[in-house]
């Protein structure tokens, strides 16, 4: 793996143009998380937005999977998941994700993943997302890429070890949330054994003046089966139920085919993508 980490770094990359001449006028500003290799060696660049999605690129609810998913308070921030009825934690089910990847059958509202360019889709993977539960409280970011992943238990109060019953250990997909360790791993290394739920997060390229509010994260918590990981306005981790409501960002995987063809990463140039 290779990971952007520090308060500066030059990991800016556009993304979902409008024209094969890449410019701030015609694509979006995202930025690279890292590199990573899935288990047949294949190599991703993992991507998230640079800021929380607008107000205006988010409906009120959305149709899917046979419900009414609320998708959007009056205040613009998010439901992780929420139909009314169920509000759990499992992302494999969750309204938002059924959004974000445009799986669903709300012909006024074809999801996110639709409103982008024909070239942005072509360039996105479909990979496994790992969704095993975190201890808010306690874990740093090496505790929470372990947790992610399955290989430790979280405590007792936690159904099936580190899955809540019912709940899937994986998914795949195209669009998800930062996991928590993304999160983690973006401060600096000698704050990656510090617990997420004290540091302010200002050695994160990630805090700053994109990060005015509470954000959602992919996590599940081992607090309850309706729980969900997120950062707030400080940059310490903690937790929400799923039917509450807290800034998003889109984060996802470049194909192995997606090369550089320009840019030094700075926010002045960011980095040019093609497809091979």
């Amino acid at each position: 793996e290779y990971r952007y980490s520090g308060s500066s770094v030059n990991n800016y990359i556009y993304f979902n143009c409008t024209s094969s001449t890449q410019s701030s006028s015609n694509c979006e500003t995202w930025r690279i998380i890292g590199v990573f290799k899935d288990t047949n060696g294949q190599e991703y660049i993992k991507i998230v937005q640079n800021k929380m999605m607008a107000e205006s690129e988010i409906p009120s609810t959305y149709q899917a999977n046979g419900k009414s998913y609320k998708i959007k308070s009056s205040s613009s921030y998010v439901y992780w998941n929420y139909d009314g009825s169920n509000h759990n934690n499992n992302w494999a089910e969750a309204g938002l994700m059924y959004w974000l990847n445009s799986k669903g059958t709300d012909s006024s509202n074809q999801g996110y993943l639709k409103t982008l360019s024909q070239n942005a889709q072509n360039m996105i993977a479909e990979t496994k997302y790992y969704l095993g539960n975190i201890a808010y409280s306690t874990d740093t970011a090496v505790l929470a890429y372990q947790h992610e992943r399955g290989s430790s238990s979280c405590s007792s109060s936690c159904k099936g070890g580190d899955i809540w019953s019912g709940n899937s250990s994986t998914w795949n997909g195209k669009i998800a949330l930062m996991y928590t360790s993304d999160y983690g791993f973006s401060s600096d290394s000698n704050d990656w054994n510090t617990a997420l739920s004290s540091s302010s997060g200002n050695t994160s390229w990630l805090q700053g003046a994109n990060h005015t509010t509470y954000e959602w994260l992919l996590a599940p918590t081992t607090y309850a089966a309706n729980d969900i990981a997120y950062w707030d306005s400080n940059g310490k981790l903690t937790r929400h139920s799923a039917p509450d409501t807290n800034g998003v960002r889109a984060s996802l995987y470049l194909k192995s085919n997606v090369v550089f063809i320009d840019g030094t990463g700075s926010s002045s140039t960011p980095y040019q993508v093609a497809i091979e």
